[in-house]
């Protein structure tokens, strides 16, 4: 490799490097030296004898033109490889960013899909609720009436704020009927409570009627206590109104007294009941 015997400074002004000649590729064999290196300091070698080569036969100005023109292809390669090397940087970043972005696509859409079954799951819990809430309490027509009013406004409003939760109406529908009878239910179980309290205190005035439902449950669910308990309560009206009696007329056949009740109450022309308004207000004393 060499320079051309006809270069002269004119074909290096015009030209940004001298003619290169490899007269050392062949198809025979050469010794190892023959072959150009592809090192860097190899190439630089080159350069140098090139120009020692140059400078003997031109000028110092067409030398130090071709110095600079050297530097000037040595700096834009350089820059060259540090751009390559910036873009190969910013591959691996982008291609490591979209393998995370893809892993966490799948992750989200496998929780999506958990997500969806659990709904479905407590969506069926809901329908299987309802239909063990149903009774003879519950009237349908006014229930249906609730349920497809509250359906209609909650799905309008979420179109309106783009909610999803309640888009799907048939959905909505199952949820919403099993809130109302979860309410009815309750409104039920109260009336209960209500009626129970009142017939225990009916019954058991001087003694305190339980708080909940529950404590009036287990009152009431031994009837033949309670109806021991009733039988003995009257008992000791009747056996206190035979004390009575017999305080105010000692001599009176306490036998006969049922008989003798009943036939003055058959000649009686007044309701006898109506005696009840004196005899009330001692009730609880006695």
């Amino acid at each position: 490799m060499g320079v051309a015997p006809e270069a002269t400074a004119k074909d290096f002004a015009t030209n940004a490097l001298p003619k290169l000649i490899f007269d050392n590729y062949s198809a025979h064999p050469h010794p190892a030296d023959a072959f150009p290196a592809s090192s860097f300091s190899k190439k630089t070698l080159v350069a140098d004898e090139l120009v020692e080569g140059f400078s003997s036969k031109h000028s110092p100005q067409d030398l130090q033109e071709l110095r600079q023109q050297l530097q000037s292809m040595k700096k834009q390669t350089l820059a060259m490889m540090e751009q390559s090397r910036k873009a190969s940087e910013r591959e691996k970043i982008a291609l490591q960013q979209a393998k995370e972005a893809i892993t966490a696509k799948e992750a989200a859409v496998s929780e999506a899909e958990k997500a969806t079954t659990r709904e479905n799951f407590m969506l069926d819990l809901m329908i299987e609720g309802s239909a063990d809430m149903s009774g003879s309490f519950i009237d349908a027509a006014a229930e249906d009436e609730r349920v497809n009013t509250r359906t209609n406004l909650l799905v309008n409003l979420s179109l309106d704020h783009g909610s999803l939760f309640w888009a799907t109406p048939e959905r909505t529908r199952q949820i919403v009927r099993f809130q109302d009878r979860a309410c009815q239910v309750r409104e039920f179980l109260d009336f209960c409570a209500r009626t129970l309290t009142l017939v225990y205190k009916m019954l058991f005035p001087r003694n305190e009627a339980p708080d909940t439902l529950l404590g009036l449950l287990e009152k009431f669910q031994d009837a033949p206590r309670i109806h021991h308990f009733v039988r003995a309560q009257l008992s000791a009206g009747a056996r206190f109104a035979m004390m009575m009696i017999k305080i105010c007329y000692p001599k009176f056949d306490m036998s006969q007294i049922v008989t003798k009740c009943l036939a003055k109450m058959a000649k009686r022309r007044r309701d006898v009941s109506k005696l009840e308004d004196h005899v009330r207000p001692l009730l609880p004393k006695i």
